[in-house]
């Protein structure tokens, strides 16, 4: 077996990050708050390792309910990833979302979302990329979407990003702009930074528990914090 690679990676950085971000929404999930994309979405169910449910993506599943209904929230967690035509990690995930998209059992496509939540976005991954899934769905048609996106040469240059990737999932024939904007209509990404020191998002999380934690507990806001992660380890595993 090879021995290279970052200590981070032998470390298991990419595991840990995953159980971090399972870990702040399993605190939503008891404080019943709302969950990232929905709007007044109350959080009602956390699951990992969703594959015995039927879905490709399997880091976990987020169900929220709000005015509109429910609302399932199909969660990938990477740490690091690239989003770009030649990362074998955002082309698995792609793939999946777009299977599970296509999967009318248990995706609807009016209520659902498809999320990527990674460990930092960079300048242009919130200027281009982030503002495509803004576009998206603040657009009322294919057509005003795809004008606006042209416009812009670095939008243009992550739509046709996921023209491609999306021509091989969907067995190298190509989508339509109304296909293409439907789709991305229901995905986005997230940013935690759980991996930095002096991580803003778990600042956020250990006032939520301090405001929300019973009067009469002895414990602390980084105990409950370090008992929820343990937890959600021994869960993680088996799904």
């Amino acid at each position: 077996m090879s021995n290279k690679g970052s200590v981070f990676q032998k470390g298991g950085g990419g595991t840990n990050f995953e159980k971090l971000v399972q870990t702040a929404f399993l605190i939503n999930l008891i404080i019943r708050g709302n969950v990232p994309c929905i709007p007044s979405g109350e959080l009602s169910e956390v699951a990992l390792q969703v594959t015995n449910r039927g879905y490709e993506t399997d880091d976990f599943l987020a169900v929220a309910k709000s005015i509109n209904g429910e609302h399932r929230i199909l969660i990938q967690v990477k740490h690091d990833i690239s989003f770009t035509k030649d990362n074998e990690k955002f082309k698995e995930v792609i793939f999946a979302f777009w299977k599970d998209y296509n999967n009318n059992s248990i995706f609807d496509k009016t209520r659902d979302k498809l999320i990527v939540i990674k460990n930092g976005l960079t300048k242009d991954e919130r200027n281009h990329l982030k503002s495509l899934f803004n576009w998206a769905v603040n657009h009322a048609t294919e057509t005003d979407f795809i004008s606006e996106v042209n416009r812009i040469k670095a939008k243009k240059d992550r739509l046709e990003v996921f023209r491609a990737i999306l021509r091989e999932a969907n067995g190298n024939t190509d989508l339509d702009d109304n296909e293409i904007w439907e789709f991305l209509k229901c995905v986005d990404v997230l940013e935690y930074d759980f991996l930095n020191e002096g991580s803003i998002d778990k600042t956020y999380f250990l006032n939520l528990i301090k405001l929300s934690k019973s009067k009469n507990s002895t414990a602390n806001d980084v105990e409950i914090w370090d008992s929820i992660f343990s937890f959600v380890s021994t869960l993680n595993p088996n799904g």
